[in-house]
């Protein structure tokens, strides 16, 4: 998996904000999924892909 660039903070205090992202990030991984970060005009959009496994049915 490639590294996701955070996105830079409109807030004043820089240095308390993103560990959300990151926190997302870990999880998603954990899980064996993808997370994409992009920004136009704008517009944060935060797309994450998590497998849901596949349970065998009972007999």
């Amino acid at each position: 998996m490639f590294p996701v660039r955070q996105p830079l903070t409109t807030k004043g205090d820089e240095c308390n904000y993103g560990y959300g992202l990151k926190s997302i990030q870990r999880i998603t991984e954990r899980y064996g999924g993808i997370m994409n970060i992009s920004s136009e005009d704008g517009i944060f959009l935060l797309r994450i892909l998590i497998p849901i496994p596949v349970q065998a049915e009972a007999d």
